[in-house]
């Protein structure tokens, strides 16, 4: 009888340390998430667009050597088509090239905002700890060439994957037009600016933005 009682502890030892090291040796983890934005006429009054809006979603996972959409880098053409007009294509290609090279893991492509103010949510983003950052941008519109992104948000810390995580969104501006506000005429940049971060007017006062335009929240719904 004791020997028993004494498998049967060896047993239950054994499995629940296996469980607890289950949440260690996790390779990939998908995240739901969700951009919450507030471009709205009261923080940012100086000539609010009518028809402000933001463009589809677009990223990737990758890890730490990308330079896409790094500050201070020139804005492929991807990255001003997708800042200029909004538009998801050459930069989806760009950055399916960059993951058949094993730069990076998933490409992100989510839904877009109607207006100024609300949602949106990526339900299936994945991260794994080889490509553990995410970097997810979205046109805002109308404007010359700025955009809004979360850059370089990591989600694998002390070899774990994180519960959850907020961050600010930042506006950048991508360097190929001129434009001084939301409806300029289009002003090619010649030479091509570097890719920055936006805090001028009409956003900001030069200094910093008038406030801060959203979040985005990263929630973790499974790992494997």
């Amino acid at each position: 009888m004791k020997q028993s009682i004494f498998y049967l502890v060896l047993v239950f030892l054994f499995t629940n340390c296996k469980k607890e090291e289950g949440r260690f040796i996790a390779e990939k983890s998908i995240y739901k998430v969700t951009f919450n934005l507030n471009w709205n006429s009261t923080n940012f009054p100086l000539d609010y667009p009518v028809n402000a809006h933001f463009s589809k979603v677009i990223g990737w996972s990758h890890n730490s050597a990308s330079t896409l959409f790094k500050e201070g880098t020139i804005a492929s053409v991807g990255i001003k088509d997708m800042a200029e007009r909004g538009s998801t294509n050459p930069l989806d290609v760009e950055i399916a090239s960059k993951i058949s090279n094993k730069e990076g893991h998933q490409l992100v492509v989510g839904g877009s905002l109607t207006g100024g103010s609300g949602s949106i949510v990526l339900d299936s983003v994945e991260v794994t700890k080889t490509f553990p950052l995410l970097s997810l941008v979205s046109m805002l519109a109308p404007s010359p060439d700025w955009y809004i992104g979360v850059l370089d948000v990591n989600l694998h810390e002390n070899n774990e994957f994180l519960v959850e995580k907020t961050v600010d969104i930042i506006i950048y501006d991508a360097g190929t037009d001129s434009g001084v506000t939301f409806l300029s005429e289009d002003s090619i940049s010649s030479p091509q600016q570097i890719i920055k971060t936006f805090i001028e007017a009409p956003l900001g006062n030069g200094i910093k933005l008038n406030k801060v335009i959203g979040t985005v929240t990263f929630v973790k719904q499974a790992e494997m």
